[in-house]
């Protein structure tokens, strides 16, 4: 699957891949949608669907599906059906027009839209799942065992060309018990495994980037994801329950890389250009590679500037000292820093690769997560500025990925409670936002982070940052660390500015609006940053996991916000409700005493069986934001509240 070599210079270099398009090792076999909505119970393996006659080879003009799933056991992947009875009932919904898939209004913020083929489409389209599309061993015979094997593997090579065959890719990933451990499997442990997060890195890769991922929670629960949020999430990290799939993932990344560097390579625009040299210096990273020690005409030739003269003069984009501090090439940082090039080149925003407009090389340094302190340590020492904050970017301590980073940038005297327009989000919040290591928060808090800032701007509350983000794999662990440090379950969001008047605005709107399906985005604005704590905001968004948390840590299920909803108002999906249902009587308002729920909630914990069965998508006696009309007391506020505004 390639050569191990660290050089992907261009087409003709070490790295370079003939004909740009990934091969297709093995037939792609997938299962018609119809076929799939009419099955029910344990799933049948590949071979007995072929000996049914329902898998087809896929064709150009097939609309496909991509499956992304974590097996919950180890000899099958889905033995009581309850995984693919959610994808069931998912596509069912959707097809249906029940559930709608949204963007998150972080992705929203940064421009991130996608959108589904029609619902006719989605009818008539295909499904790669691997238990039904690639040969398995546990339904080989000893007569075929060899021949099936060799399948298997020629399959598993091809998955970069099923992922460029495929226009949407699913991640399927209902909170389900492990059929084997009994643990909980969820989002959080899909990202923690490793082949997993081969097929996301292979759509990351994929130059067919406008094509959606979308993340499916549960039966009315799912969510558009952009892929640059799965970056920092390394293949050859992953967890593996047979070691020799880490370096056979590795390959199959580096090939991946090699194919994305060789067609960057032949571009001629700006932004081509930028996208090359950040693939470039991370290549060894990405791939689980040593960083390789090159000398100035080896640097220059690999990140294609033209000369010396040109990369020093560089004042914006990935320059020489950002392509050296995201590959960590400490001698080509110190060399360019003394040849007179800027240590704060601004770079443009690549959302592909999650980097935002204004990072500088500290930047782009925080985010190697074990592998930034040598880069961070050279920069700061040239005297880089430990609070630089430009474009959308916020200071380097927002962005950092190691406990050693967290430490070297506070020694230089970067303010951990320093905040920059527009959004006004604390360094602690941020990093807790985008999945920085517990060990790394920790050390913020050591240093005096102030847990509960969240005043002005956007607003928001750490807890309810953690409570919305979804990429988070230690979202509990995290906020387990906050609450020792005396972070407030019950702060709510206190916008600001035109946050403010945002929130102000869509409550107007979802007031005198007569549209049954109200935009997210205006749910979002009139809901929950109006006054929402973080387990009204883990309800909205069906972060079960955090509502569990919450719960048990003594967060008041009768909280409300400026609209008069307690957080059972904010839940819109079953799994969610389900949940709620442990402490809930008969009217609208929680039971505020959750002690005597306690052992109950910890016993559900270890997930529930899912099925074919629709989900109950409301409670007798609660209504519901998704599109029920709003209780008396909510009316008035807002009544208030739109005379003032007016």
């Amino acid at each position: 699957m390639g050569s191990c070599s660290s050089q992907p210079l261009s087409p003709e270099g070490p790295g370079a891949v003939s004909g740009h398009v990934h091969k297709k090792l093995a037939p792609m076999w997938v299962l018609s949608v119809q076929d799939f909505l009419k099955m029910s119970g344990v799933p049948p393996m590949h071979q007995e669907l072929m000996a049914q006659g329902l898998l087809v080879e896929a064709q150009p003009s097939f609309l496909v599906l991509f499956v992304s799933h974590q097996w919950l056991g180890g000899s099958h992947p889905d033995a009581t059906g309850a995984q693919t009875g959610v994808l069931r009932s998912i596509l069912r919904n959707i097809i249906e027009g029940h559930t709608e898939v949204e963007t998150t209004m972080a992705d929203q913020f940064h421009g991130y839209q996608r959108k589904l083929p029609s619902r006719e489409q989605l009818k008539g389209a295909y499904i790669w799942f691997d238990w039904f599309s690639v040969p398995q061993i546990v339904g080989a015979t000893p007569e075929n065992r060899d021949t099936v094997l060799t399948a298997s593997r020629r399959a598993i090579r091809s998955i970069p060309a099923y992922v460029d065959a495929s226009q949407v890719f699913v991640a399927l990933v209902p909170r389900l018990p492990h059929n084997d451990t009994g643990r909980l499997c969820n989002h959080s442990t899909w990202h923690r495994r490793g082949w997993c997060r081969l097929e996301m890195w292979c759509k990351l890769l994929s130059e067919r980037d406008e094509n959606p991922v979308v993340v499916a929670y549960g039966a009315d629960s799912a969510q558009f994801a952009a892929p640059m949020d799965q970056i920092h999430f390394y293949v050859h990290e992953g967890d593996f329950s047979v070691e020799s799939d880490r370096q056979t993932c590795g390959e199959v990344v580096q090939k991946c890389l090699d194919f994305r560097l060789a067609n960057l390579a032949l571009g001629t625009e700006f932004k081509q250009r930028e996208l090359y040299r950040f693939f470039a210096a991370r290549y060894e990273d990405f791939a689980g590679l040593s960083v390789p020690s090159r000398t100035p005409r080896e640097f220059l030739t690999h990140f294609r500037f033209g000369s010396q003269e040109v990369a020093v003069q560089q004042k914006t984009g990935m320059g020489p000292i950002s392509c050296a501090a995201a590959s960590g090439d400490i001698g080509m940082i110190r060399y360019f820093a003394e040849a007179g090039a800027s240590l704060h080149t601004r770079c443009f925003s690549m959302q592909e690769c999650d980097v935002e407009s204004g990072a500088t090389p500290l930047h782009l340094a925080a985010r190697r997560g074990l592998r930034s302190g040598d880069g961070l340590k050279e920069l700061l020492q040239l005297r880089a500025d430990p609070n630089a904050a430009f474009g959308q970017t916020r200071t380097p301590l927002s962005y950092i990925s190691s406990a050693e980073g967290v430490d070297l940038l506070i020694q230089h005297r970067a303010d951990v409670n320093m905040r920059v327009a527009p959004l006004w989000i604390s360094p602690l919040t941020s990093a807790a936002c985008f999945g920085a290591p517990v060990e790394a928060l920790s050390k913020l808090v050591e240093a005096q982070a102030d847990v509960n800032l969240c005043n002005g701007g956007a607003g928001l509350p750490v807890l309810a940052g953690i409570a919305m983000s979804r990429i988070c794999p230690h979202a509990v662990d995290t906020a387990a660390l906050l609450v020792k440090a005396r972070a407030d379950v019950d702060l709510r969001f206190q916008p600001g500015g035109p946050w403010r008047a945002l929130e102000l605005i869509s409550r107007g709107y979802c007031k005198m609006t007569t549209r049954k399906e109200i935009p997210f985005a205006l749910k979002w604005f009139s809901e929950v940053t109006s006054g929402s704590t973080a387990l009204g905001v883990a309800c909205f968004c069906g972060n079960e996991d955090m509502v569990e948390f919450l719960l048990l840590a003594g967060a008041d299920p009768d909280s409300r916000n400026n609209r008069g909803h307690t957080p059972l108002h904010l839940a819109r999906h079953a799994h969610t409700q389900r949940v709620l249902e442990d402490f809930v009587g008969a009217s609208v308002t929680l039971q505020p005493t959750l002690s005597k729920k306690t052992a109950k909630l910890k016993q559900r914990h270890d997930g529930r069986a899912g099925g074919d069965e629709p989900l109950p998508l409301a409670m007798s006696g609660v209504h519901w934001v998704g599109g029920i009309d709003d209780d008396d007391d909510s009316e008035q506020m807002d009544d208030e509240i739109l005379t003032d505004f007016v």
